[in-house]
């Protein structure tokens, strides 16, 4: 798969106005951040910093527990290769991580894992600094309902969703097993709404193969477990190219990370003003903040049967679970004698991936950057220094059939600048031999002329006519309006080809309003092109080329009848 790229500074793409400036104008952000992530110094100084800090007797650990993890999955040689390579003092990861999507989620995730594996590439060669790849699998995490669906473009956007109606609100993921059938209702449902084409049938295969015989819940053999599931379609997709998995529920890690819970109960409440400060400080700068901590809660969730509770603090160094207390010593205690009770919310869990990992950078997309640069205090708090923050990949993929329509609108930035409706309008516009606009203008200037002249003759008549002529006025503009749309509904029977383009572009780049890559499931475009389109993305993107991507296929797969 040949794809040729493109880069879009278009706003739309970014997301929120301190991703924009993270990418175009970083030095507005510096404060926020130990490291500018554009210059190959800042790896160096980050690797400096991890030298003096890391504990390699904390890496044969890490490297034991990574090996059990992706061998169980049977990972490729190059993932093993890599955690080896992480046994020897002074290698790094890369990191980035994600809550596991039904069948990989939307297609950022795939975008962040390409960057994760390009990056560390790139800093291996280019610095001679020995760099491991790796997933965080977020199976710690508790949204359901942004893990139960993925999305499939047909004549508009469709989310073909796994039954979870059983599972409990803020069930942590490693805690919630499927039955079987669900998954393969859901592997039916997209195979019934996606074209049959070549590649279907591997597509298919793949799917049923992830969950063919493995991942159980050891209490019974029908039901999976849905970070597991994740992980194993991640390493079918990617151990050739050495990615590593990290699942944060393994009790060694939470055992390693421990430490962190009595830093928590100790230093709660400079946490939650350092964050809360910064965020001020983020609003009086123009940005939007991420966090707003208005209850006092530890850092930490105490896990109870399966359900991901809040740790809510009171006075006295107690604590409150639901409607149980606990003293300091109590909740040590019991992080001492089952650490795996315990899992981090979105302050801490940065911050013990950064001790646990010997993290050079970290891969964040619009969101998370945001977070970086409240929570970044935190770090200071915690005795542990920052990694360098690089943003992902971003990227919309453009077909064949939508590149024929924005070549006969000549221009996609035309077409971004603006919603579906308003580039109706304005191609209708420019089909005809008139501006509908002046046209439907001229008569309204001209008919407010003739309306006034006669309340100017009127008046000097010495005559009244009370409210009657405003009203005039307004049912003029009343029926301008509807005149104006009148004619905009004839061109468009005369030109139904254009509004029917105009909605497939923006299905496609924009589907259901949103981002592609927020929306739309990698395996939409396997099912087209073969499983062998991600050595095309691979390819697609650069290292240090930060801006999103505009992603052009121009090498089809042998499709079927819709194609």
């Amino acid at each position: 798969m040949i794809i040729n790229t493109e880069n879009s500074n278009n706003g739309r793409f970014y997301r929120n106005k301190l991703y924009m400036d993270f990418i175009f104008d970083f030095q507005k952000l510096g404060d926020y951040f130990n490291h500018d992530y554009r210059e190959i110094k800042s790896y160096k100084k980050r690797m400096a910093e991890i030298e003096k800090y890391y504990d390699d007797d904390q890496r044969k650990g890490v490297v034991e527990i990574l090996n059990d993890y992706n061998s169980r999955f049977g990972a490729g040689r190059k993932t093993l290769d890599n955690i080896r390579k992480l046994s020897e003092s002074g290698t790094v990861v890369i990191v980035g991580g994600q809550q596991p999507g039904l069948f990989t989620g939307p297609l950022f995730i795939i975008y962040k894992i390409i960057t994760i594996l390009k990056l560390s590439s790139f800093i291996n060669k280019e610095t001679g600094i020995r760099t491991v790849p790796c997933f965080w699998n977020a199976s710690d995490d508790s949204s359901i309902g942004q893990a139960n669906s993925i999305g499939l473009i047909t004549d508009e956007l469709k989310k073909v969703k796994i039954d979870t109606s059983n599972i409990k609100k803020n069930a942590r993921f490693s805690n919630i097993y499927i039955e079987r059938e669900k998954y393969t209702k859901v592997i039916e449902d997209i195979r019934s709404l996606l074209a049959e084409t070549d590649f279907s049938d591997e597509v298919t295969g793949l799917l049923k193969g992830s969950i063919a015989d493995r991942y159980t819940d050891p209490l019974e053999d029908n039901r999976i477990n849905l970070p597991e599931l994740f992980s194993d379609i991640i390493l079918n997709l990617f151990s050739e190219y050495g990615i590593v998995l990290i699942d944060p529920s393994d009790d060694r890690l939470k055992k390693m990370g421990k430490r962190f819970l009595k830093e928590d109960l100790e230093k709660c409440a400079s946490i939650k003003e350092t964050v809360n400060t910064r965020g001020d400080e983020l609003e009086r700068a123009g940005y939007q903040r991420q966090l707003d901590i208005k209850q006092d809660t530890l850092n930490h969730f105490l896990n109870v049967a399966g359900i991901r509770e809040k740790i809510e603090c009171l006075p006295e160094m107690y604590y409150r679970v639901k409607d149980k207390i606990y003293s300091k010593k109590e909740l040590i205690c019991k992080s001492g004698e089952d650490p795996g009770l315990f899992s981090w919310n979105v302050v801490m869990r940065p911050v013990i991936q950064d001790t646990l990992f010997p993290v050079l950078a970290t891969i964040c997309g619009p969101g998370e950057v945001s977070y970086f640069a409240q929570i970044s205090g935190v770090y200071g708090l915690m005795d542990v220094r920052l990694p360098v923050i690089y943003p992902r990949f971003s990227a919309t993929i453009i077909e064949r059939n939508i590149e024929k329509i924005i070549n006969k609108f000549k221009s996609i930035d035309k077409l971004l600048e603006t919603n579906r409706e308003q580039a109706i309008k304005r191609s209708l516009n420019d089909s005809g031999n008139i501006s509908i606009e002046d046209l439907v203008g001229d008569l309204e200037k001209k008919l407010e002329g003739v309306f006034g002249a006669f309340e100017k003759e009127v008046s000097l008549a010495g005559l009244n006519v009370g409210n009657s002529s405003d009203r005039i006025k307004r049912n003029i503009k009343k029926e301008i309006s509807v005149l104006k749309g009148k004619i905009y509904s004839e061109l468009k029977k005369e030109n139904q080809w254009l509004e029917n383009a105009l909605n497939r572009f923006y299905l496609n780049l924009f589907p259901g309003g949103g981002l592609q890559e927020r929306e739309v499931n990698f395996f939409y475009y396997a099912n087209k092109y073969g499983i062998g389109i991600m050595d095309g993305l691979y390819d697609s993107f650069n290292p240090f080329d930060f801006k999103h991507k505009l992603l052009f296929l121009n090498q089809g797969g042998k499709n079927g009848k819709n194609s």
